[in-house]
């Protein structure tokens, strides 16, 4: 028999802001410019895709928080 495996949660962190809140302690950065969030997006959902190909993702996903 399978062993039970805990549900897992996913954080994914969007380093840029338009402007840096005082009381924020996240690694972001205000944005000068343009953000490629494209690239970094596409970068992310690469990331993603591997991780899933080398791990064993057999617990349900119960939450994603995206900050």
């Amino acid at each position: 028999m399978a062993e039970a495996v805990e549900p897992y949660a996913l954080y994914i962190h969007i380093p840029w802001c338009e402007k840096k809140c005082p009381y924020c302690d996240f690694n972001s950065h205000e944005s000068h410019g343009e953000i490629a969030e494209v690239h970094y997006l596409a970068a992310l959902v690469k990331d993603l895709e591997s991780e899933l190909e080398y791990e064993n993702f057999n617990a349900a996903l119960a939450k994603v928080k995206i900050q």
